[in-house]
């Protein structure tokens, strides 16, 4: 697997453990998330964006709050059902 794949693994792990709901999350979030810094280093965002991107394709509906897709501001918001 790619590291985005493990990254996006880590993140929708994250979002079930909230419970169902709609809940935003952004990459400065995600990046801080327990087990991401093995697959993404300091300066890593767009691929920490990636996998945000991956988890509302594969996991969960969601929306992009904003385009800034290679910044710690990009944010999704996410429906856990």
């Amino acid at each position: 697997m790619k590291k985005n794949e493990y990254m996006a693994i880590i993140i929708r792990d994250y979002l079930s453990s909230l419970g169902k709901g709609t809940h935003t999350l952004t990459a400065l979030d995600a990046r801080k998330l327990s087990g991401m810094d093995d697959y993404a280093s300091n300066s890593c965002y767009p691929n920490v964006c990636i996998a945000m991107d991956k988890v509302a394709k594969e996991y969960y509906v969601g929306t992009a709050l904003n385009d800034h897709n290679q910044s710690s501001t990009y944010a999704y918001e996410y429906i856990v059902k």
